[in-house]
């Protein structure tokens, strides 16, 4: 049976707005819809995971890089929650984060396609991510992926949990995508 070597991860300095995939530097163009309504989970989820102790939420520049994740290549979401139990004295890692969030959160922009969001959902539960929510702006919509591969489409008029990744957090869609 042969054995696969892996390589030590790369270490190098991403900026926030880019993607190293597949070697390859990929910009990140979120676009100001996107932005908005990711800002806007995140002060719904935020305030809870601190006010509960569970962890932390971070926004973009947040990279992780470990070996199960992607062949140990930098990945940076545009929202993630991580279990406090992870942490270094409740603390983020000071440089990418060598272990898996548990909740990942991807905003489609204008340049995303259906193929590659399902590719990055993927990829992040096959590295060890336990739930990951994928946010459309234009259909106000995020659909929720679990690591069987199933996944939910939630609408305007339903609401979202943590289920057991953020236990207690729910929050109406409406909350999200209601207009300024």
């Amino acid at each position: 049976m042969a054995s696969a070597v892996m390589e030590a991860p790369v270490r190098e300095r991403i900026e926030p707005a880019w993607d190293l995939v597949d070697g390859v530097l990929v910009e990140r163009d979120m676009g100001n819809l996107a932005d908005f309504y990711a800002t806007r989970l995140l002060s719904h989820l935020s305030p809870y995971v601190d006010r509960e102790r569970l962890g932390v939420t971070q926004a973009m520049s947040a990279g992780y890089q470990y070996p199960a994740l992607d062949h140990g290549r930098l990945r940076v979401p545009d929202l993630s929650f991580v279990r406090r139990d992870k942490l270094n004295d409740g603390l983020p890692a000071e440089g990418w984060a060598d272990y898996p969030p548990d909740l990942v959160v991807e905003a489609i922009s204008r340049n995303d396609n259906a193929e590659s969001v399902h590719h990055k959902s993927q990829v992040w539960l096959d590295g060890g991510v336990r739930l990951v929510w994928v946010l459309y702006p234009k259909e106000r919509q995020i659909v929720v992926h679990h690591p069987d591969r199933t996944s939910r489409t939630y609408s305007v008029g339903e609401e979202i949990t943590g289920e057991d990744v953020v236990p207690g957090f729910s929050v109406p869609l409406a909350a999200i995508f209601a207009d300024p």
